[in-house]
């Protein structure tokens, strides 16, 4: 319990302390001089000890607190204390539910802007409030809005949200039963199911693979440590990254037939207009305007201490997904189109894609691997 040592003076303070004695106020050690006595009293008693010692004359005042109450409330009045403790707790709320940073992970700037936009429309973009339940539908809305994605994951922590962006544009299913052989994988790609019923297989959910990788092997060991060759069977699903592509990055390039139905799109190029099949138009146009945010990493933590205006471009893009003789009849006309313009031709027409704006149209990279010859 908290306590007050006190002491009285002056006046007619032995009648005093008679006085507290008979109203059994608890006093103890008390000491008596010639000018007064002091004594120790509990915190809830001063109060009336003071104010019945005017009635005798005597000056009362306190020598010294003790206890646990005085102290918290000592470190109570130090508001700048618990100023800091207020601020340090309120940064750490910011840190937890406040998007700083988003870091998209992919190389394809094309994409990543796309995905940027997509995020800010969905109400995600530095300075937004975390939430799992926001970001788990923005991810499944971005996976139904670009049918390119194989998946997306998106990961809040201290403040930067990590978007994991793994490319497809066919899903493929297979089902091996090939006795005593090895299952290898046919494709590049992510696994994203597979069902081992026998054989022994070290691949997990999410984990990519190379073409040509033992994805199920035919020796394994038993409970007893036995080593066995037997049958392999198992249930593989996997997101493969070949894609057909036909990038148009202006607006006036691309005229959608309008009307009841919307099955075909067609492409204004060098002067032609050709009609689509299986073709769907993703993406928009446009440009999104958004803030970031510089910052410094201090004990696992990101402080801000300035802020950068960006700005994201957007196309759209047109992506072959049902028929590959599209995509090769794509190749064709873009042969044909470096011819018209005298542009040097390379036979081998690699993976990556890219465009160039020429005069009389537009120069399109399919994705399409191999080797083509002007006929």
């Amino acid at each position: 319990m908290a306590k007050i040592v006190f002491r009285a003076t002056a006046g007619l303070y032995i009648q005093f302390l008679n006085f507290l004695k008979e109203n059994e106020v608890s006093l103890s050690k008390i000491e008596k001089d010639t000018l007064g006595f002091s004594a120790i009293c509990d915190s809830k008693d001063y109060f009336f000890i003071a104010q019945n010692s005017r009635k005798f004359q005597t000056k009362v005042r306190i020598v010294k607190k003790k206890g646990l109450y005085f102290k918290i409330r000592k470190l109570l009045k130090r508001k700048g204390i618990w100023v800091s403790v207020v601020l340090f707790y309120l940064m750490i709320f910011l840190y937890s539910h406040l998007i700083w940073d988003i870091n998209i992970k992919t190389e394809d700037l094309q994409l990543k802007n796309k995905i940027a936009g997509q995020l800010f429309n969905r109400g995600i973009y530095a300075g937004s409030i975390y939430s799992d339940e926001t970001l788990n539908q923005a991810a499944d809305k971005i996976m139904l809005a670009n049918q390119s994605l194989g998946y997306i994951t998106l990961n809040f922590y201290k403040g930067v949200l990590d978007c994991n962006i793994y490319k497809r544009t066919d899903k493929e299913d297979y089902i091996y039963d090939l006795g005593t052989d090895n299952i290898y994988a046919a494709k590049s790609g992510i696994v994203t199911d597979i069902r081992v019923y026998d054989g022994y297989s070290h691949l997990q959910l999410g984990q990519s693979v190379s073409q040509g990788d033992i994805i199920v092997s035919n020796i394994y060991t038993d409970r007893h440590g036995n080593i066995f060759t037997g049958k392999t069977r198992a249930y593989i699903e996997a997101v493969c990254d070949e894609t057909y592509r036909v990038f148009v990055p202006y607006e006036k390039e691309v005229r959608i037939l309008t009307g009841l139905s919307d099955e075909y799109k067609s492409i204004f190029f060098a002067g032609n207009e050709f009609t689509l099949h299986y073709a769907d138009l993703t993406g928009w146009y446009g440009s999104v305007k958004t803030e970031k945010i510089e910052y410094f990493s201090f004990m696992g933590f990101r402080f801000p201490f300035t802020v950068k205006t960006a700005t994201y471009h957007q196309t759209r893009q047109l992506e072959v997904k049902k028929d590959i003789s599209v995509a090769l009849s794509y190749g064709k006309l873009q042969l044909q189109h470096i011819i018209e313009n005298d542009v040097k031709l390379k036979k081998e027409i690699t993976r990556h894609y890219s465009y160039k704006n020429y005069d009389g149209g537009l120069e399109v990279i399919c994705n399409i691997s191999g080797i083509y010859e002007i006929t």
